[in-house]
């Protein structure tokens, strides 16, 4: 037991700090570390936006979109830009995303000529940016403008508009309060109270890297189910152990008192010795009364007929005739004696749902001699 209990505290704890430990990882919106996202996410929350973390493209009920990391398949990306189409607005912070314009070397000032978008025109330096997007004109994939010196690239499509940042930094939990990142922020993200923004989440999204359903449970998950299937394994394998070659013991044949008593005084009759076989049956029911009655051997016959006549209602006479009574002569004395005094032993064995001896329901007819 000493075991079992220190196996399950093991297990307990393990899963207690597994849970209790940071498993979020960068760039996410939970994450409270310097490359984490929940300052982005109180801040839009703040200024009255409702935001929903997604782990998949976002529906028709958000009006903007947030793309850290662009963890998209082929398919689902297609399925993005449709809703972009559709008059949503997409900040995407991932220069390797095709969503994105190409990027050069050249690392950005985060200054310079500042946004024509209205919405960005309190926008005026941002800072952490560590790469820029090409000029519009050098690029010749699109017709959207690059502002603050590369940092920023706006490109329409359909009805909707993708705002790309040339890296995740300005929005990042360590630099998000510096310069103008935060009225970048907010100035795209909500603009209005009531926004609906989707955060879609960095780590998992059905349908892009993830193989199967499995890989969304996190690592803590499978190490504390580990935990358990080695346990079961080691459980397993202490009940097969024995500790010595198996023993065969022969289980007594259980019989009721009555059965015994009239089996051996048919047995003792064949003898054809009624006499000896009524002592013998006589002297069993004295040591069967007095273990019944919790008397010590060797108590005199008229005091085991009175303790038993209390308990069963059996005449006390009748009980002392068959313990110590007349001569038997015959098979038929033997066999009224037999009877008599199965008929006490019996009218002392309790029911089952009493807990005292029953009282026999047999006559109560005195009788001196068998």
């Amino acid at each position: 037991m000493a075991f079992w209990g220190g196996l399950l505290a093991v297990v307990a704890l393990v899963a207690l700090v597994s849970r209790t430990g940071d498993t979020t990882g960068p760039l996410d919106p939970r994450s409270v570390s310097p490359d984490g996202a929940r300052a982005l996410a109180d801040l839009v929350e703040r200024f009255g936006a409702d935001l929903d973390v997604v782990i998949d493209v976002p529906d028709a009920g958000h009006d903007v979109a947030v793309l850290l990391r662009d963890p998209y398949g082929v398919a689902d990306r297609r399925r993005l830009e449709d809703w972009v189409r559709a008059g949503g607005r997409l900040l995407v912070a991932d220069p390797s995303s095709p969503l994105t314009p190409r990027t050069s070397p050249a690392a950005s000032s985060g200054t310079g000529e500042p946004c024509r978008t209205a919405a960005l025109a309190g926008v005026t330096v941002i800072s952490g940016t560590t790469t820029a997007f090409v000029d519009a004109d050098d690029d010749g994939d699109d017709d959207g403008e690059r502002c603050l010196g590369g940092a920023i690239a706006v490109t329409p499509l359909g009805d909707g508009v993708i705002v790309a940042l040339a890296g995740p930094e300005p929005l990042l939990n360590d630099r998000l309060d510096e310069a103008d990142n935060a009225v970048l922020a907010v100035a795209v993200l909500a603009p209005t109270e009531g926004t609906r923004v989707a955060f879609v989440d960095p780590e998992v999204v059905v349908g892009a890297d993830q193989e199967s359903l499995a890989d969304l449970v996190g690592d803590p998950v499978w190490l504390v189910l580990a935990q358990l299937v080695a346990a079961f394994v080691v459980f397993a394998w202490s009940r097969t152990v024995r500790l010595g070659r198996p023993v065969v013991e022969p289980l007594p044949v259980r019989l009721a008192g009555s059965e015994l008593t009239a089996a051996r005084g048919r047995l003792l009759a064949g003898l054809r010795d009624p006499a000896g076989v009524a002592t013998e049956l006589r002297d069993e029911s004295r040591r069967t009364l007095g273990r019944a009655l919790t008397l010590p051997p060797g108590t005199a016959d008229d005091v085991l007929a009175d303790r038993a006549a209390a308990v069963t209602g059996i005449p006390a006479a009748r009980i002392e005739a068959l313990l110590g009574g007349g001569v038997v002569r015959g098979d038929d004395d033997l066999v009224a004696v037999a009877a008599g005094l199965a008929e006490v032993e019996h009218a002392l064995r309790p029911r089952p749902s009493d807990p005292t001896p029953a009282r026999s329901s047999g006559p109560t007819d005195a009788r001196t001699t068998p």
